[in-house]
């Protein structure tokens, strides 16, 4: 007999004794548990009869105070060989007659508690005289033989039972083999079919039962699966040239893919770089024109040009963005900074045109916001920047409130709540559903008043999810909109960098700082050499990495601005050369600042494997140029800029 056919008898075997044995041991204990609730049962109305009777035959012994007639009655209680101690008690609760059948402690007391397992069993029958009581009759017993018999007889009925059990599970093995061997001869023919991949087999055996019809459907598998191999097998030579057609045009397919998305990133990346070059000469001019003596007209069109090319710059940045995003190529950065500091720089930046339009701008910080946590300002600012744009945007008349507050903390990391509240003109409920999808807008007329790409909420969607948060909108059309957002932080113990307020920046000044200022656009030249000498820098100004070397050289400046697409010298060559000639000349690190036009990350790396200390990218405002300055400039210098 095979390993498998063992396994399957006992397997049904199993079921079956299983099933019987359960119901037997079930029965077994109901019979028990009446048994045994019966008998008790029986010895209580036993134990109660015959204490009634002997109260009543001892009413009038203890009437008369006769003692030795009143024992003499408890006497014929011996009848009953379960009775262990009598006595009877006046109504001074002392004892006036007992007897001891069993030397089991002799206790004549009222209401004794009895045990759970105990076999004594404790019986009082009250002894009254024409409704008068004279006293108690106090009876014990002893159901130990009583539980030994019953003990005795249910052992006798599970041997009867499990006999009952053994017949009836060889029976059913006779049985079983019945149906087992049927099942097991379809088993090795299934086997038998796997092993050699033949399927002209055929399984033996049938009858006109359950197990018949599976074999005979079994055996019309078989013969179906063969003439599909034989169809198979004629157009096998066919599927595999087709395969290998197919397989060529996906190879090309992908390769066209792949190729098209380098084309797609060279793309980006120059038309950032052609793109941003000469909108850093635009802007730039153009704060620069601002802060020289202008009449109002004029100034009036010095701000709408600076306006047009802030919108204009804010477009690519969207396209760029969501471009990287769709790429999966955006990442964050993770610093320490203070997101209360990042919350009012922005409030202080959209502060005048919340001016310009009549609008209110409130901020407003909780005192349990940490004060330094790690993560990315420059995403979190571009966030604050995009909602805060479109509130004022879609505001003409009231207030725009900015709040941050404490989230709370999970783990390691601090969720931030932001909320960016207007009174503007709100939307519908069909609008927010749509609000954060790319190119949708909620004004999408030919004549809609308000500008942009529909881009900005989809970004910022992507950002908040990207940093472990999220954002929710509540709006009613003509009272306003309710922007609400998340974002987790990670705890840090460390102290941020004190960076000056945006307002004391602008009146900074870095007197006696050298840079060196390596450009090779003209405008661009004069755009950063205003704005450093404005700030009361030193500068020197070349046109090509060459020259910037050779500036190097001859007067090491303190920090020098290096463009990265340059002619005869890129900057990237210039930065390594530059860390040689510190080396060749034993001078101390110098910082060299990236100025370039291309944001996208491998270029940022590059600028940092060449040696780079920092990334500034085109356009830039005054500001951001203080910021870098700021970071970089020698510690030998004072807080005016001058060396001490």
């Amino acid at each position: 007999m095979s390993a498998r056919q063992h396994s399957l008898q006992r397997k049904f075997l199993g079921v079956l004794l299983l099933s019987a044995g359960l119901a037997m041991l079930l029965s077994w204990l109901a019979f028990a548990v009446n048994a045994a609730f019966r008998m008790e049962q029986d010895l209580n109305t036993r134990l109660s009869t015959l204490a009634r009777a002997t109260a009543l035959n001892s009413q009038a012994a203890m009437a008369f105070g006769d003692a030795r007639e009143a024992a003499q009655i408890l006497h014929s209680l011996r009848a009953d060989t379960s009775i262990t101690y009598a006595c009877l008690v006046n109504r001074d609760n002392r004892i006036f007659a007992s007897v001891t059948f069993r030397q089991q402690g002799e206790k004549c007391m009222r209401n004794e508690p009895r045990g759970l397992l105990s076999p004594l069993v404790h019986m009082d029958t009250p002894v009254e005289l024409q409704g008068e009581t004279l006293g108690y009759l106090h009876i014990d017993a002893d159901s130990t033989a009583l539980w030994r018999s019953l003990a005795i007889y249910l052992l006798i009925m599970g041997a009867l039972a499990l006999g009952a059990l053994l017949l009836a599970s060889l029976l059913a093995l006779r049985l079983i083999r019945q149906v087992t061997t049927p099942i097991l001869r379809l088993a090795a023919t299934a086997e038998s079919v796997s092993a050699a991949q033949s399927y002209d087999l055929r399984a033996e055996g049938g009858g006109d039962d359950e197990i018949g019809l599976l074999i005979h459907r079994f055996n019309e598998m078989l013969a179906q699966i063969e003439a599909r191999d034989a169809e198979l097998g004629q157009h096998r030579e066919g599927l595999e040239q087709l395969v290998a057609e197919r397989t060529l045009q996906l190879r090309q397919a992908k390769d066209s893919a792949e190729a098209a998305n380098r084309a797609k990133s060279l793309f980006l990346a120059m038309m950032s770089h052609e793109i941003r070059t000469p909108m850093n000469g635009v802007l730039g001019m153009t704060e620069l024109l601002l802060d020289s003596p202008l009449n109002p007209e004029q100034r009036h069109w010095a701000e709408a040009v600076h306006t047009s090319g802030e919108s204009l710059l804010s477009i690519i940045n969207d396209i760029l963005d969501f471009s990287k995003i769709e790429a999966g190529k955006l990442e964050l950065e993770s610093i320490d900074f203070d997101p209360a500091r990042v919350t009012r720089d922005v409030v202080e930046l959209l502060s005048e045109r919340a001016r310009n339009r009549g609008l209110a701008l409130e901020c407003e910080i909780a005192v349990d916001v940490p004060i330094v946590v790690r993560g990315d300002p420059n995403r979190l600012r571009q966030i604050l920047v995009n909602l805060m744009g479109n509130a004022l945007k879609f505001t003409e008349r009231g207030r725009i409130r900015v709040t941050l507050g404490n989230a709370g903390q999970d783990g390691d990391r601090i969720r931030l709540a932001f909320e960016v509240m207007d009174t503007g003109i709100g939307m519908s409920a069909e609008s927010q559903a749509q609000l954060f999808q790319p190119f949708v807008q909620v004004d999408s007329s030919h004549a809609r008043r308000f500008g942009g790409t529909g881009l900005g909420l989809a970004i910022v969607r992507q950002l908040v999810e990207m940093m472990g948060g999220d954002i929710v909108v509540a709006s009613v059309p003509g009272e306003g909109s309710r922007f609400r957002f998340t974002l987790a932080m990670a705890a840090t113990a460390s102290t941020p960098a004190l960076i000056p307020p945006l307002e004391a920046q602008r009146g900074l000044r870095l007197d006696g700082l050298h840079v060196l200022l390596a450009e090779d656009t003209p405008t661009n030249q004069e755009v950063a050499r205003a704005m450093l000498r404005q700030l009361g820098c030193m500068v020197s100004v070349v046109s090509d990495g060459r020259a910037a070397v050779e500036a190097f050289r001859r007067h090491p400046p303190d920090i020098v601005l290096m463009d990265c697409q340059m002619p005869e010298m890129d900057g990237f060559e210039a930065t390594r050369q530059i860390r040689a000639l510190e080396l060749e000349l034993g001078l101390p690190p110098t910082p060299v600042v990236a100025v370039t036009a291309g944001i996208l990350r491998d270029e940022r790396d590059a600028c940092l494997a060449s040696g780079m200390n920092d990334f500034l990218a085109k356009p830039f405002r005054r500001i951001n140029l203080i910021e870098v300055l700021q970071r970089w400039r020698p510690r030998s210098t004072g807080a005016s800029g001058k060396r001490t």
